[in-house]
């Protein structure tokens, strides 16, 4: 896998980074585990077909070159992702919110209506050898670009992002909404409540903080008080609910091979 950030300038300010994957061994069987992400991520994937059940997707290879795609807005557990055989893949990770800006009707963030009235023929980007991909693909991305702004959830997202903890009430009365209003926008273009996206904000902080240990002892209680947890018991709650594992048990596991995705082999 390797992850790229946009090279055009217009596009970074709504999305995070893309990555490829490509598997070549037709016999491969590889198992992993991704965890809730703030982002909105979506993939291309050719050469494969998808399945979905409960926090579980099979990627299997097909022969006949097909398209996939693979929208995820929200999700509050580890997905297990069951790899067999040859693909490749294309992903997206939107910013939170920035989504929102490639869409014709900002409320309805579904695969649907991101692909609507497309033509674009998706086939082409999978030449890696070149960054003929990437232009491509800003093309298209960029053709959808509306710039829609949230009239007060950036304030939020940029709050959380940097470590500020307000309560619902204190946002209303700054925003000027009232707290029902608040949430229910949160719902809306989040996907998830405002404490969720705190909760799953948290997590990843403590990620990148993870990354950046270098001699590989890790201060949990630091590292608890660094990303703003409450206690050490607020911070092993939440990461058992996000991950299944608590954090001591996760750090042990998970790949540090990439700043930007973090997965668990199984």
């Amino acid at each position: 896998m390797i992850t790229f950030e946009p090279q055009n300038n217009i596009l970074k300010e709504y999305i995070d980074f893309y990555y490829i994957l490509e598997e070549e061994d037709k016999n491969n069987e590889t198992s992993y585990f991704v965890f809730p992400i703030p982002h909105t991520v979506f993939s291309i994937v050719k050469g494969a077909r998808l399945r979905y059940s409960e926090n579980i997707i099979d990627l299997k290879s097909s022969s006949k070159e097909d398209i996939s795609f693979d929208l995820t807005t929200s999700y509050t557990k580890a997905v297990r992702v069951n790899c067999f055989g040859s693909y490749k893949e294309i992903t997206i990770a939107f910013k939170p919110l920035g989504y929102l800006s490639f869409l014709k009707n900002p409320k309805d963030l579904s695969l649907e209506s991101f692909l609507e009235d497309n033509s674009f023929e998706f086939d082409k980007l999978f030449e890696f050898e070149s960054n003929f991909w990437m232009s491509s693909l800003e093309t298209f991305l960029l053709s959808r670009l509306n710039k829609f702004k949230h009239p007060f959830l950036n304030a939020f997202v940029e709050d959380v992002h940097n470590g500020v903890d307000k309560s619902i009430l204190e946002y209303s009365l700054e925003l000027k909404v009232s707290p029902k209003t608040f949430i229910k926008h949160c719902k809306t273009y989040l996907k998830r409540t405002p404490n969720e996206f705190k909760k799953v904000v948290r997590f990843r902080s403590a990620l990148t903080e993870f990354k950046k240990n270098k001699n590989g002892k890790l201060n949990l209680t630091n590292l608890g008080v660094l990303v703003s947890f409450f206690d050490q018991s607020h911070m092993i709650k939440d990461f058992r609910s996000l991950t299944g594992f608590t954090p001591k048990e996760f750090f042990k596991k998970v790949s540090k091979e990439n700043d930007k995705v973090n997965w668990m082999y199984n």
